[in-house]
């Protein structure tokens, strides 16, 4: 799986998990406006028309932010819990299932370019609300998708040898770097930088001072893991981290185009060559997958398979 592919996966388990978490609060809160409804016979105000939020002399109440997150996000969740029910039953019929191996190994695809496992969770948990729990259901859906997707799709062993030879950087040892990066638009900017840090200000503090992205800012300048040949990385950088050694610095770096960085690798890590067994397992996986149909035509093929209705259809929007 390449850098890109990694990332969108990453994406589509945020993605996939958000909305599970979104449906389970909306059942949630319809089942107690419900359970009100039905308590309520004196006129009394409602528990879905309390406000939950307030602007000058306005309100929006429960029931009106319930209404719209139905209308916005209603048939995506009502279509995701479809799935799951559809997955786990294929699952059983064809009795596949997910080892504990097997579910780390997807979650470990997802926290690609975080500095550590604590950080991506941290992160997921941050950003998103995402529990480890939540993210592990959803690694253990996404192994069994992949599994019923690709089941049916032999891949001889003579295929196996020649993805192999085709795609042998996959397979070789591997270098990972946890890098650091200030950039900067002028050399003079950049020779500032390389003072403060030769004064022993902290990195992070110096990214903070003089970077303009934000993001990267409020980040010191973190870049996380990176593969030494990542080719979404500018390569004058990658080729300078790689003539250094954890905790080494280096700059002014000259970029193509025209700005200028400085480096810091704050730790290296070097995979050894994936062995025989493993190369070939992974070799037959790729094969398969890129023979599979798209996900959501497996998913859509499922709900069909096991007769899924909406009977009730979400607001339109």
């Amino acid at each position: 799986m390449t850098k890109q592919e990694r990332v969108l996966w990453s994406a589509v388990i945020v993605l996939t998990v958000g909305v599970l978490v979104l449906s389970g609060w909306i059942v949630r809160q319809g089942l107690l406006e419900e359970s009100e409804d039905r308590r309520s016979s004196d006129g009394d105000a409602l528990y879905g028309d309390q406000p939950v939020a307030s602007i000058g002399n306005d309100s929006i109440s429960n029931r009106d932010w319930v209404r719209q997150l139905k209308n916005h996000y209603g048939q995506a969740v009502l279509m995701q819990m479809l799935n799951r029910k559809a997955v786990g039953l294929e699952a059983q019929a064809r009795n596949l299932t997910a080892s504990a191996d097997e579910v780390q190994a997807q979650l470990k695809q997802a926290m690609e370019g975080y500095s550590s496992e604590t950080d991506y969770y941290r992160e997921m948990k941050t950003q998103f609300g995402l529990t480890s729990a939540e993210l592990r259901q959803e690694a253990e859906y996404q192994v069994l998708l992949l599994k019923i997707a690709t089941a049916d799709i032999e891949v001889s062993d003579e295929e196996v040898g020649e993805y192999i030879a085709e795609h042998a950087s996959e397979f070789d040892s591997r270098v990972r770097m946890n890098l650091s990066v200030i950039r900067v638009q002028d050399e003079k900017t950049a020779g500032r930088v390389l003072d403060s840090l030769a004064d022993g200000v902290p990195f992070e503090e110096v990214a903070e001072e003089v970077l303009r992205d934000a993001d990267v800012r409020e980040q010191g300048g973190d870049l996380g893991w990176v593969d030494a040949e990542d080719p979404f990385q500018p390569k004058e950088i990658l080729s300078a981290a790689a003539r250094l050694q954890a905790g080494d610095m280096a700059g002014p770096i000259v970029l193509e185009d025209g700005d200028y960085a400085v480096v810091y690798v704050k730790e290296i890590e070097r995979s050894p060559a994936m062995n025989t067994t493993d190369a070939r397992h992974k070799a037959k996986k790729e094969i398969k997958l890129s023979r599979a149909m798209p996900l959501e035509q497996v998913e859509g093929n499922l709900r069909v398979k096991y007769g899924a209705k909406v009977i009730k259809s979400a607001p339109a929007s």
